[in-house]
């Protein structure tokens, strides 16, 4: 069994609700009035369903410490060796430099699809992000996770399509799959190659 101390989140809710993070970090988010008590009940009928998904990750990392070969990074979907790179050894500089990498790529991406979408885009984000590739805000921001810029660049056009459309859909109604498949015939192809692979993905 593997152990876990769960971190207790309050918000507006009416019922509680558990995350588990690809980090092995579980989230219980719960009414601001929901005694400990019933949180920690709450907590231990789902044991089973927790432990499932937290040996689920666990053989997840496995695979991936087994597919990344020592020394070596994701970029664009490839292998690369880190000696081949002015990055520093440091978990922040490596950092640092797909930053420098993921805002001239993403930029670059929007600038070809953003076309297609007759809605402006206010502003691109780019930051870390747990379980989910984009985001599209009602204001017209768009959202990229940082880790995306490890994946082949179908993927991230994919994702940046995605968010696009969403400037004009806000859900993912047969209309906003239409728009995403209009534009981006293929989408299905990247949609799966994460689902299958995104875990790769995960800083």
């Amino acid at each position: 069994m593997i152990e876990f101390t769960p971190t207790i989140r309050r918000s507006k809710r009416k019922t509680a609700v558990i995350r588990i993070y690809p980090d092995n970090n579980v989230v219980v988010t719960a009414p601001s009035r929901m005694s400990i008590q019933t949180i920690e009940q709450f907590v231990d009928t789902k044991t089973p369903w927790i432990q499932k998904q937290l040996s689920k990750n666990a053989r997840i990392q496995a695979q991936k410490n087994t597919y990344l070969q020592e020394n070596t990074i994701l970029y664009l979907g490839n292998l690369i060796a880190l000696h081949t790179l002015s990055v520093g050894k440091s978990a922040h500089g490596l950092e640092k430099w797909y930053r420098t990498c993921a805002q001239d790529i993403f930029e670059d991406r929007l600038s070809i699809y953003h076309p297609s979408i007759q809605k402006p885009l206010q502003k691109l984000s780019i930051r870390k992000m747990k379980s989910r590739w984009g985001s599209c805000s009602h204001t017209g921001d768009i959202t990229l996770n940082l880790a995306l810029i490890k994946a082949p660049i179908d993927v991230i056009d994919y994702v940046v399509v995605h968010e696009l459309c969403h400037l004009i859909h806000h859900n993912h109604s047969p209309d906003f799959w239409q728009l995403v498949s209009s534009i981006f015939p293929t989408y299905k192809i990247q949609k799966k190659w994460l689902k299958d692979n995104g875990f790769l993905l995960i800083f």
